[in-house]
């Protein structure tokens, strides 16, 4: 393989899409070569990730996790260094949509084998002769792996309960995910690259068991979402129960309202997404589309229908009469479902290049009342989004609210706000109290790291606790940041619109 794994996964594999452009890894990737010479493993090093909360359509949310440099250098490292072993053991699977695949030019370090999209049409295929389907999941994947479960997924757990030094590999990657999280046991971070692989490790050791002794027609597994195909539904359930069986074996929960046995034909995709594929958008019926948008949303209040509704916005060229009507729509659209504060951004930004006017007055609007209810229930997410709204057109808001926003501690808000307004707007007491040499392997380490490097906040005790630490004074000696400051030109240069689109599982 040409592509360097290590490299890759700490590039374009550690911060989240949904973080947006204001933080890059590149420059942390660059240097790998560096630290593998200079950096060396100390497993009783503990750290904790940056929590980061994220939109799950309208009524729900999801934790992100960005671990701490350290502990995820050393991840990549190891992922790298037993990448053989680990591709082994993931062609195992026969029913996996999901193995993971390292390719240039993409957006991510890692691709799935299928994307989500795909799988409406795998379905249909899979189901030939089929009269029943099985459905189900895994309930709060991500969140309740048992991290020693890992070894047992790669080597068996009669071996891995046998030995557990660190000559297995899956006990290596068990000790630094461990220590990556406080030495929790329980769960996995969201967001990172890594993660795909460890969930898949499991996934596969799951499917290699389900499957035997069942007689099936066909399957497939899209994470831990599995498609299992019969003609007798005895079959069904006598699967069923075995799913249960080794979920209990790998301490995990089945998700009972995502788990059905279904006759077949279903439907294989929901009936808002036909009704909008079907309608032929184009400048002569924008209103009739704003229209039949609002009415699938009331009936369908939990989906992506807006997400969904922008993206085949985005995809006609609207012409200046219609623009104010679009532009009121899309930040209408954003106060109502905030996940789609990207796709807004990338219309808006679309239409600003070709010099169709922004109204800063609306934008001010929007980001200020979107603002205001995330600060009530420390949503991440949609302060981070409504800065990225204000920054992209230049507006700036009003003195208050910015010193609400220095409320709350959450070291990624902090950093943009450093970056956005001069020192005099912002009440800086809060941040500067976490500017200790503890913090750099707290969950509020890019601000400790981050803040003091640039000169951005002082050091709490006067010390420069940087140059006291192995690892973090070689990040600062390479040149390594991680904060953006030229985030705008990386966003107008990369604006990969496949980020932000909308995801639907098949109506069943």
């Amino acid at each position: 393989m040409d592509i360097n794994i290590q490299k890759a996964l700490i590039k374009k594999g550690y911060f989240p899409d949904e973080l947006g452009f204001w933080f890059s890894s590149n420059k942390f990737a660059e240097k790998c070569d560096q630290l593998n010479r200079n950096v060396t493993l100390n497993n009783k090093k503990i750290s904790k990730s940056i929590s980061y909360s994220i939109p799950k359509g309208k009524f729900h949310r999801r934790t992100l996790g960005i671990p701490n440099p350290y502990n995820y250098f050393f991840l990549c490292q190891e992922i790298h260094n037993s990448w053989t072993d680990i591709e082994l053991h993931l062609d195992k699977s026969d029913i996996s949509l999901t193995t993971p695949v390292f390719k240039s030019g993409t957006n991510r370090a890692i691709s799935r084998k299928y994307s989500f999209e795909d799988i409406s049409r795998i379905l249909v295929i899979k189901s030939i002769g089929a009269n029943y389907v099985l459905k189900t999941d895994i309930s709060r994947y991500y969140s309740t792996i048992y991290t020693h479960s890992i070894p047992w997924a790669l080597h068996t757990k009669q071996i891995a309960k046998k030995n557990r030094k660190d000559e297995l590999l899956g006990n290596r990657l068990d000790q630094i995910i461990r220590n990556s999280q406080d030495g929790q046991t329980i769960g996995i971070p969201i967001g990172p690259d890594t993660s795909l692989i460890i969930s898949e490790i499991i996934g596969v050791a799951m499917d290699k068991q389900l499957l035997s002794d069942v007689n099936y027609i066909s399957a497939f597994r899209y994470v831990d979402d599995y498609y299992i195909f019969y003609k007798e539904k005895s079959e069904a359930n006598k699967t069923l129960a075995k799913l249960q069986s080794i979920l209990n074996e790998f301490q995990l929960e089945q998700n009972r309202e995502k788990t059905n046995i279904y006759d077949m034909p279903q439907s294989i995709e929901p009936q808002w997404v036909s009704e909008i594929n079907n309608i032929a958008l184009n400048n002569d019926n924008i209103i009739s589309f704003i229209n039949i948008i609002y009415s699938l949303i009331s009936k369908n209040p939990n989906e992506e229908v807006l997400k969904y509704a922008l993206n085949k916005l985005k995809k006609i060229n609207v012409n200046k009469k219609n623009w104010i009507l679009v532009q009121s729509f899309i930040l209408n659209s954003v106060l109502y479902d905030s996940s789609a504060l990207p796709l807004a951004c990338s219309i808006l930004s679309d239409y600003y290049y070709k010099r169709f006017g922004i109204d800063n007055d609306k934008i001010l609007k929007t980001a200020t009342a979107i603002i205001q209810k995330a600060l009530e229930s420390n949503s991440d997410y949609e302060i981070v989004w409504s800065l990225w709204l204000t920054y992209l057109f230049r507006v700036k808001l009003a003195d208050d609210m910015i010193l609400k926003i220095c409320s709350i501690e959450n070291p990624i808000i902090a950093l943009i706000l450093l970056f956005l307004y001069p020192k005099e707007k912002l009440d800086t007491s809060k941040w500067e109290e976490l500017m200790i040499a503890e913090n750099l392997y707290s969950e509020y380490w890019i601000l400790a790291y981050e803040a003091l490097v640039r000169g951005w906040l002082p050091s709490k005790n006067g010390d420069d606790y940087i140059e006291n630490d192995q690892f973090f004074k070689k990040l600062k000696s390479y040149g390594i940041n991680f904060f953006d400051t030229n985030c705008k030109d990386n966003w107008v240069n990369n604006n990969i619109d496949e980020k932000w689109l909308p995801v639907f599982s098949a109506a069943f």
